[in-house]
């Protein structure tokens, strides 16, 4: 019996002991990082997307700096009543931080700027869950998106009205007009669970096509085009050796064309067929109209006379005040990045921008660069 009681009066000194401990040491430690409001700077694209597709809501498309992606920012984004769908917003926001550092909520405490977008990007592309309510019927013509904006169906009017009554997904392209949105075309509709087989499996669009090409960055050494879906986006790389079918480029070139992607189920582009050309490209040739190109040394010959062979193309790369720089860079196999621009049946050298033998080292050179938006 007495070791009994002993050993009672020694557990509870030991767990005294321990919990006082802990009150002491919970006064005393700081538990944690102290995450306080940021005054920062948003550019706000000019139009807007479904928040997420569960959501009947639309959110805005914001980034830091013109070198980074737009996103749809699904946190609360406030006191921001002179938005103008058709404008591209700079602002000041007081950004607020949940305790695991995340961000809580965006608050616009001052517009500095607006400006008109081009005619050249007044076309868009959204996706849109029709099942949660998004898109309300006004009459036969006209219809309301988020409970924000109205905008005629023009000509699409019978296939969106079926498209909501079954509660499709669908992707919808919009035009800017004067008075807001429009709606171009339905580029397809189907159900939630099939919508990635069958919109992101082959579909029609409209691209934007640029008027140079980069190195594919595939295992063997081709060049590849860049492209656009909505105008006001970034260009994209298209990893097809074949390019577009039916369809021939010209350097210096840049065109609008109708075509249908074939897209597979994890998200890759894996055929593209040309429905209808440009017959009047926008031509962007000279010194005016530079670009930011990715080739690899190993797939470039010493230059002869000043100038070098470009892939396996007929298109030939002016070195000219570059060429012996240049063909250390060859010589070392180098991947590089060169800002060259059109001249006539030339590309005509600027400067080289970056270099390095290592991919791994010459892709943070490129991060670096807001012009190139592709990854390699």
């Amino acid at each position: 019996m007495f070791w009994n009681k002993m050993r009672a009066m020694y557990a509870v000194c030991r767990y005294g002991l321990l919990t006082l401990s802990v009150v002491l040491l919970s006064g005393c430690l700081d538990l944690g990082p102290s995450w306080s409001d940021k005054d920062e700077t948003r550019q706000v694209d000019y139009y807007k997307e479904q928040c997420d597709q569960n959501s009947p809501n639309l959110c805005f498309r914001i980034r830091k700096s013109s070198s980074d992606a737009w996103g749809v920012v699904e946190e609360s984004f406030s006191s921001f009543g002179d938005y103008a769908w058709g404008q591209r917003h700079t602002v000041n926001v007081t950004v607020a931080f949940h305790d695991n550092g995340s961000v809580r909520d965006y608050q616009v405490t001052n517009l500095n700027s607006s400006t008109d977008i081009t005619d050249s990007e007044k076309t868009f592309a959204i996706n849109l869950y029709t099942d949660t309510g998004i898109l309300v019927k006004n009459n036969d013509t006209n219809w309301q998106l988020g409970g924000e904006i109205a905008f005629d169906c023009r000509t699409a009017c019978d296939a969106l009205s079926t498209a909501v009554s079954n509660q499709y997904a669908t992707r919808l392209e919009f035009n800017v007009t004067d008075s807001g949105i429009e709606l171009n075309q339905l580029i397809c509709a189907s159900a939630e669970s099939d919508f990635s087989s069958d919109c992101e499996g082959e579909s029609k669009t409209s691209w934007r096509v640029g008027w140079f090409q980069s190195d594919c960055g595939l295992a063997d050494s081709a060049l590849c085009l860049v492209y656009k879906v909505n105008n006001s986006d970034d260009y994209e790389l298209l990893q097809l050796e074949e390019g577009i079918s039916g369809f021939t480029p010209e350097w210096g070139n840049r065109y609008d064309m109708d075509v249908t992607v074939t897209v597979s189920n994890g998200g890759n582009v894996t055929a593209v067929r040309l429905d209808e050309g440009d017959s009047n490209p926008d031509a962007r040739q000279g010194s005016s109209y530079p670009f930011k190109m990715i080739v690899r040394g190993s797939a470039l010959e010493q230059s002869d006379g000043g100038l070098v062979d470009l892939y396996d193309t007929t298109l030939m790369l002016n070195c000219s005040g570059f060429c012996s720089t240049l063909d250390g860079y060859i010589d070392n196999d180098d991947w590089l990045l060169l800002e060259t621009y059109v001249d006539g049946d030339q590309l005509r050298l600027n400067s080289i921008e970056c270099n390095d033998d290592s991919l791994a080292d010459f892709r943070q050179c490129v991060d670096d660069e807001k012009d190139v938006t592709w990854e390699i």
